[in-house]
């Protein structure tokens, strides 16, 4: 007799399902196109592509275990340790703090969160590394005075925000 206990997704949120039966990818001999991916089919074990939207699910917790994932727009504030900072063209260090929103596509959201975890992850492995490196390369073009006064500021802020825009968006990171 199967057991069934209430999943309930907030608004605002998607669940995750990871399938705990069926064939393992380990163990089994799988065709090639089955094998080295991150998501995986119906009748596998793993975490599956498709995501439950916000209401109650009644599943049988040993068949079947859901993540929570938030989906609403998140707020990330660049300060402190986490600001960025890069050297100049004519060798000065510049801070860079400010605040990033973005919110994750729920197309993609099961991927992302297994590839790269909750979402600190998401934050630490996906924008900061492209906004530093985005950074510091373009960072390293122009001079200083530039940055405190003149066009440039604003240009490098658009650019910086356009970048991360197109590089977040390949992994499902919407920036705002």
């Amino acid at each position: 007799e199967d057991i069934y206990n209430p999943i309930n997704i907030r608004p605002g949120h998607v669940g995750v399902v990871i399938s705990l039966e069926g064939n393992d990818v380990f163990n089994n001999e799988l065709p090639g196109d089955l094998r080295n991916n991150f998501l995986v089919e119906d009748g596998m074990k793993g975490i599956t592509a498709d995501v439950l939207d916000p209401g109650t699910y009644y599943l049988n917790p040993f068949k079947k275990d859901v993540v929570e994932v938030n989906i609403q727009s998140q707020r990330f504030e660049m300060s402190g340790k986490d600001a960025i900072n890069f050297l100049t063209h004519d060798g000065f260090t510049v801070i860079v703090e400010g605040t990033i929103e973005f919110k994750l596509t729920r197309s993609k959201v099961a991927e992302l969160t297994h590839r790269v975890g909750d979402m600190e992850g998401i934050i630490k492995k996906v924008i900061l590394p492209r906004a530093r490196g985005f950074s510091r390369i373009e960072g390293s073009k122009y001079p200083a005075i530039n940055y405190i006064m003149g066009e440039t500021r604003q240009q490098f802020q658009d650019n910086l925000q356009a970048d991360l825009r197109t590089m977040c968006a390949e992994w499902g990171v919407e920036i705002k």
